[in-house]
C-alpha cells in the first residue's frame, strides 16, 4: 500500500506528451529533461514538489496544446 505523504513530497516525474515544443518555450522547461521521441512525441523527465504543482504542470502543458498520454512516477527504493 501507498503512503498518502509520500505524494506531498518532491519526486521525478516522466511525463509523455505529443506534439511539439519550439525553443522559444525552453524557460517553461527549465529543469526538466525534454527528449524528442518518435512520431511526435515527447518524453519531459524532471523534479516535481508536490501533487499540487504536478496538476499545475498538467494544465500548462495542456495550455500548451500538448497531448497527455503518460504520467509515471518515478519511485525511490
Amino acid at each position: 500500500m501507498t503512503n498518502e505523504h509520500e505524494f506531498d513530497k518532491e519526486s521525478i516525474y516522466k511525463i509523455r506528451v505529443r506534439g511539439s515544443i519550439s525553443s522559444d518555450m525552453d524557460d517553461w522547461f527549465e529543469g526538466f529533461n525534454v527528449e524528442p521521441l518518435s512520431q511526435n512525441e515527447i518524453m519531459i523527465t524532471g523534479p516535481i514538489a508536490d501533487q499540487a504543482a504536478l496538476h499545475g504542470f498538467l494544465a500548462m502543458l495542456s495550455n500548451l496544446g500538448l497531448t497527455l498520454i503518460q504520467v509515471e512516477r518515478q519511485v525511490n527504493n
